[in-house]
């Protein structure tokens, strides 16, 4: 994260992300402060402040459902769809083939249908080509009948 001018952040906030989107301070006249003396004030632009946001690593869980919870009594009344594993993968490649973050990208936790994981700086195009060919192989009964064997992540 880029900082410019005095970042000043109070000891008991040491540890709390600072996203720098303003400099300076708007009315600046303060008699008791000199923190942003002839710092001018200044509104940083929008498009910038989020490409410092990328994160470092990008996690894709799956849903589980599991007995007793709100939303499995939804989807046994018919008023929750689950997505199939298919779609869910689908989405999952559609969200690689266009994700230009250079990151971490998990997606290896007992919930996933497939296992995913790659650090850079390798490239995602690897994990869209597993997901293209799981895709078209995919055994929604198989994968339905392991999923029901999970009793916690």
């Amino acid at each position: 994260m880029h900082y410019t001018g005095i970042v000043w952040i109070p000891s008991y906030e040491l540890y709390t992300a600072l996203i720098q989107v303003t400099q300076g301070c708007t009315y600046d006249k303060c008699k008791f402060c000199n923190l942003y003396n002839e710092i001018r004030f200044k509104v940083y632009p929008l498009d910038g402040v989020i490409n410092e946001l990328y994160p470092k690593t990008i996690e894709a869980g799956a849903l589980t459902i599991f007995e007793n919870t709100e939303l499995c009594n939804e989807i046994q009344n018919g008023n929750f769809k689950i997505a199939t594993k298919k779609e869910i993968s689908i989405e999952m490649k559609t969200f690689i083939d266009n994700c230009d973050i250079n990151c971490n990208f998990f997606a290896n936790t007992v919930s996933n249908t497939v296992k995913l994981e790659d650090k850079p700086p390798k490239n995602l195009t690897k994990l869209s080509d597993i997901l293209g060919k799981s895709i078209n192989n995919l055994n929604e009964l198989e994968i339905q009948k392991y999923r029901s064997s999970i009793n916690h992540l």
